[in-house]
């Protein structure tokens, strides 16, 4: 199927406090987007996250399917850990799902659409796109990894860009692909999908 590099070293900056920790409901963002993950056809997910996190830490399971791995530098942004499990991967050879981890309305249903979707088409990125937004997550044709890992690859949207057509863009029928979770009003705006009974 496909391998998920799943990005949780994010300082959180913009919140002031850590996201994927926030409450939704009886339990915090990751579990919630945990447990869709390992409900869907992903093979494999890599968390990428960073080793003094220790409170987020223990949110991560002992599962089979899951593998940590650490960005600890300094000032990690995004790229730098889709590039970090993209080095733990290297050698795997199933297309990658770059999924961020404040995404927890993504449910296993959509995640399988979009893997169905790579898997019976000849593109090689797959991105879903929700009542005309363009949304998360994108999976990458195993051939781009050394594109990621190149020093010229600055950002996702540099190879987006070199690849324009090459994706494939998926109607899906889930808000959560384009739901961000970046700043408290954004966090409001979740917690009133909740109360309408997204999860």
């Amino acid at each position: 199927m496909v391998s998920t590099i799943l990005l949780c070293a994010g300082q959180s900056r913009r919140m002031g406090r850590s996201k994927l920790l926030l409450p939704l409901k009886d339990k915090k963002v990751i579990d919630y987007v945990l447990f869709n993950l390992l409900n869907s056809n992903t093979t494999k997910i890599v968390v990428v996250a960073r080793k003094n996190d220790k409170e987020f830490l223990k949110h991560i399971p002992n599962h089979k399917k899951i593998e940590i791995v650490f960005n600890n530098l300094e000032n990690a942004d995004m790229f730098s850990s889709v590039v970090c499990g993209t080095q733990f991967l290297k050698k795997d050879t199933l297309p990658l799902m770059i999924f961020l981890g404040e995404h927890p309305l993504i449910d296993s249903k959509t995640i399988n659409i979009l893997i169905d979707a790579f898997l019976n088409s000849e593109k090689r990125i797959v991105m879903p796109v929700y009542e005309g937004i363009k949304g998360h997550p994108l999976i990458l044709d195993n051939s781009l990894k050394n594109e990621i890992l190149s020093p010229k690859i600055r950002c996702l949207k540099d190879i987006i860009k070199k690849h324009q057509n090459e994706i494939l863009e998926v109607d899906v029928d889930c808000r959560g692909v384009v739901i961000d979770l970046d700043t408290e009003e954004d966090y409001k705006k979740m917690l009133e999908e909740i109360e309408n009974g997204y999860l």
